[in-house]
């Protein structure tokens, strides 16, 4: 009896640890690239299509077609393939796919061979389409916006799939062209965009093709941009005060140091503007630092970068790992000089290379805004859902909707039309103080009439962590330690009230002993 106890209990033991390691096994994901850019531009779209895979929890490796290996392929649950040159596949490549059992995607073009295999469906190539004006995916219409730069890659690979699944078309005005369909395990994307409409609904289908479901959600965040010791105060309180009688979460992109002409003010300067801060930060607002000057050299703070050389198109140091925390390092302790948590980082303009990107992972959870897609010039990518721990990325909050410049409701609604194709979509936009708050007020009301909700980030877990500082959120609770805390707390107003402290004790004391010297005057009849 003893014995049949031990060995049932050894056996649920043993379920349980099986269980609890399958559960923990990530897919595998495998990219097959014949180039990382496409011709004429410096976008690295292995990199941009890498990042996305971010969103599905799963290992993902990349190889160049030149360099891979007979048989790598049956290592991994899923290949994606992308093919940028219009090169067709090698032919070693090529016998991996027919041998493969595990899902198939192959994303652009040079794939005429391949799609004429039986495993495939047997599509016959019909051409390059130039002329698609539309593309159609569940019953909505988009229209395509082609871009055209030094050379025309605007075509469409057009396919007659006669076994297959078309889940996603084009039209030109007269025929349907396939942009993404399958058969069986196998799909195919007619070509690759890592931007714009067709990139979003790529993006959902991975949803089917990795077999990932997420919680649908409608959410957005506001964020309130440029923020800086120059800024119009009155301006950026009455933001607040709006977005806190809506009951609105939402961010504040803070600038701690405004240069200009050789100075720089810093926000501890003006009791004001840290007053408001404080104010917005209990009542809604999540602190995103946004660099330290947001400039490099002569630039103006706002409109110069800081992590980024526009103008030689690299780094603004050798040395990224030493400038970043320089200039982060003084950010913070600016911020906690006036009593400001920040809890995630943008970078100015959103331009940043690898170098800071893997800094930054290493000392914050929480990224927000597009990511910079290039080591040659500034190119970024925008993306339509959160992304967590990939490459340099620990968490990203992805800006896709743009900013409010006027009265261009219509645009931002147009962008959450677009990105919204995906299923758990995940967005937000931003506004400058200088921008009229009735814009503001238009936008919020169109998006609660859609059934929008609004992200806080200070309700989920975010970290900073560098060298002495560390803050931290949960369920909107902000802890944080600095162990030189006492320095920190000393800041201008506070000095300010322990010296007025002091002179008050100082007088009160004077007219003590000033009465009491009347007193005893009187007493001894002086």
């Amino acid at each position: 009896m003893l014995k049949k106890i031990i060995i049932s209990l050894l056996a649920i033991i043993c379920f349980m640890i099986g269980r609890a390691c399958a559960e923990d096994k990530r897919d595998r994901v495998l990219i097959i690239y014949d180039t990382r850019y496409k011709f004429g531009y410096d976008n690295d779209e292995v990199l941009a299509f890498k990042l996305a895979l971010g969103h599905f929890d799963v290992d993902v490796f990349e190889v160049s077609e030149k360099y891979y290996q007979e048989g790598y392929l049956e290592h991994f649950d899923c290949v994606f393939v992308l093919g940028l040159d219009e090169e067709e596949l090698s032919s070693r490549v090529l016998e991996d796919l027919m041998r493969y059992k595990g899902t198939t995607v192959l994303i652009g073009t040079g794939f005429k061979e391949v799609l004429l295999r039986e495993q495939f469906g047997k599509n016959i190539f019909l051409g390059k389409n130039y002329n698609a004006v539309d593309v159609y995916y569940r019953d909505l219409g988009f229209s395509f916006n082609r871009k055209f730069g030094v050379s025309d890659n605007n075509f469409v690979d057009f396919y007659d799939v006669k076994n297959g699944q078309v889940i996603s078309y084009f039209t030109d005005g007269k025929k349907q062209i396939p942009y993404i369909f399958k058969y069986n395990n196998r799909w195919i994307v007619t070509r690759y965009d890592s931007e714009g409409t067709t990139f979003y609904i790529l993006c959902d289908v991975l949803h089917d093709v990795l077999k990932k479901e997420h919680r649908q959600e409608k959410r957005v965040f506001v964020r309130i941009e440029d923020v800086h010791a120059k800024v119009d105060v009155k301006k950026l309180r009455s933001i607040g005060d709006y977005l806190k009688a809506e009951g609105i979460p939402y961010m504040i992109a803070l600038i701690p140091a405004y240069k200009e002409n050789g100075r720089i003010y810093r926000i501890s300067d003006n009791r004001e503007l840290v007053e408001t801060l404080r104010y917005m930060q209990q009542n809604g607002a999540s602190i995103v630092l946004h660099g330290y000057t947001h400039q490099i050299r002569d630039e103006k703070t706002g409109e110069g970068y800081e992590f980024w050389d526009i103008k030689n198109n690299r780094a603004p140091s050798d040395d990224m790992d030493k400038y970043m925390e320089d200039r982060v390092y003084k950010a913070l302790l600016e911020c906690l000089k006036c009593g400001l948590y920040p809890l995630a980082f943008e970078a100015p303009h959103y331009a940043i290379n690898r170098d800071g990107y893997e800094f930054l992972k290493r000392h914050f959870s929480t990224y927000v805004g597009h990511i910079q897609t290039s080591e040659h010039s500034f190119c970024t990518t925008s993306y339509p859902f959160r992304i967590n721990d990939i490459e340099f990325i620990n968490r990203l909050i992805p800006e896709n909707l743009g900013y409010v410049y006027s009265d261009n409701i219509n645009e931002i609604l147009k962008n959450i039309d677009r990105t919204s194709v995906v299923r758990d979509y995940f967005g937000g936009f931003y506004f400058h103080t200088f921008v009229d708050i009735d814009y503001l007020k238009k936008i919020i009301c169109e998006l609660r009439d859609r059934g929008y909700t609004f992200y806080d980030l200070k309700q989920e877990e975010n970290y900073i962590k560098l060298k002495d500082v560390c803050i931290k959120s949960r369920d909107g609770k902000i802890d944080w330690d600095y162990h030189k805390r006492i320095d920190i707390k000393l800041n201008f107003y506070d000095i300010q009230r322990s010296l007025l402290s002091v002179f008050i004790l100082l007088l009160t004391g004077m007219v003590v002993i000033l009465i009491h010297s009347i007193y005893l005057r009187r007493e001894r009849g002086w």
